[in-house]
């Protein structure tokens, strides 16, 4: 069992900086003993189905203020070694795993960055703030990408022509025509990869400087 653990804990924590989540489900009461072996913690049996909700939630709370705290650091860090900023980037993403995601990769890559949930929120910041490019997911609740998207460049103000970049899970004929009439430029498909994001961040970056 703790050689399965060991392998799979290398698979899913390569390039993390933080641990991935394992439970151990077990009858034994020693939790001590399965966390030095590399479990996050224990399920005791039996067990019922609140209990693992708890857990959980408990879990991801933690996990993600831990997250955040790591992301802020890593934005200071970079103007106190006198990195340059890069650009400065708005997402709008309503699953708090995929937002995480793309404001470690984005922080790599020397970009600072704003995130709100949905697309009505993103309506509301753009505004007033002026962002060099949009990260626009599709899929929201209140209101979605494409009508965020639309609402943008029909509403005088900062953001009426920067760069929109749909992110969305569904790569299918038709897609980017959907897009483009919504009023984005371009699109990546979910999951998303780091190096054609840097090269659309880059790619749009340079049209918007040249216009």
């Amino acid at each position: 069992m703790f050689a399965l653990l060991h392998e799979t804990r290398r698979l899913l924590d390569s390039g993390r900086k933080t641990k991935f989540p394992i439970f151990a489900i077990t009858s034994e009461t020693d939790e001590g003993m399965f966390v030095s072996k590399g479990f996050t913690s224990i399920i005791r049996k039996p067990f019922d189905k609140a209990s693992i909700v708890s857990l959980i939630e408990d879990h991801v709370t933690s996990s993600e203020q831990k997250e955040s705290e790591t992301l802020e650091l890593a934005q200071v860090n970079q103007v106190a070694n006198g990195k340059p900023k890069g650009v400065n980037i708005l997402i709008v993403e309503d699953h708090w795993a995929n937002r995480r995601l793309l404001e470690a990769m984005l922080i790599k890559q020397g970009h600072t960055m704003e995130a709100v949930e949905n697309g009505l929120e993103a309506v509301n910041i753009t505004g007033s703030r002026k962002y060099d490019i949009i990260l626009m997911d599709c899929n929201m609740p209140i209101m979605d990408g494409w009508q965020a998207s639309s609402k943008i460049r029909q509403k005088e103000g900062p953001n009426q022509k920067t760069p929109i970049i749909a992110v969305t899970a569904n790569a299918m004929k038709g897609d980017r025509e959907k897009c483009l009439a919504a009023g984005m430029d371009d699109y990546i498909s979910k999951p998303v990869d780091r190096k054609r994001l840097e090269e659309l961040i880059a790619k749009w970056t340079t049209k918007s400087s040249k216009s």
